[in-house]
């Protein structure tokens, strides 16, 4: 006995189901999506420090500490969904230890991540993103500035980055080999 062939059945079911879930090109059109590059243009007076242990450990302190953890808030920039992002805050459990890439990069441990939080509003203060960071890591530039990028969230993710400026002549190559408690501090500046 010969069986009639299911394959154009699968195709039909496979299409209704994607309809259903409301897929475009395969990608959820309910999707947050990141247009174009995004930045964090500044820190107010909330410091990013950088310390040394004279170990060769170098610790990353973002913005003000508290019982709560470390936190930083300021201006961003960049669109969500065709939507202005204009703020951020951005919590972590407190200062992280950071660990060497080379070539200047020093990268936090992703388990180090797992009670953080990133914060993005929009011009009226609404909430148009809230996740945990998967990735944060500082690259050395010129003349005492660092890069800091991060990633944050699952399926939805978004990608930013901001410059920190230092003083001119401050590297993380030297606080990390300084004895300790050396230290250098930054704000987030615009530009990137």
């Amino acid at each position: 006995m010969k069986y009639p062939s299911v394959a154009p059945y699968l195709v039909a079911l496979l299409a209704i189901a994607a309809a259903a879930c409301g897929t475009s090109g395969g990608r959820p059109v309910n999707n947050l999506v990141q247009s174009g590059p995004m930045h964090l243009s500044n820190s107010g007076s909330e410091p990013i420090a950088f310390s040394g242990d004279g170990q060769g450990h170098l610790t990353a302190t973002l913005g003000v500490c508290g019982t709560a953890g470390c936190g930083l808030s300021g201006v961003a920039s960049g669109t969500l969904e065709g939507n202005a992002v204009t703020g951020y805050q951005l919590q972590l459990a407190g200062p992280i230890t950071l660990q060497s890439q080379g070539a200047g990069a020093y990268r936090v441990a992703a388990g180090k991540l797992q009670d953080s939080a990133l914060v993005l509003t929009g011009p009226t203060g609404a909430t148009a993103f809230n996740a945990a960071l998967t990735s944060l890591t500082f690259t050395q530039a010129a003349a005492g500035s660092v890069t800091m990028d991060l990633n944050a969230g699952g399926a939805i993710a978004v990608t930013i980055s901001a410059r920190i400026q230092l003083g001119a002549t401050d590297t993380l190559a030297a606080v990390l080999g300084a004895p300790y408690p050396t230290a250098v501090a930054g704000l987030i500046v615009p530009g990137s």
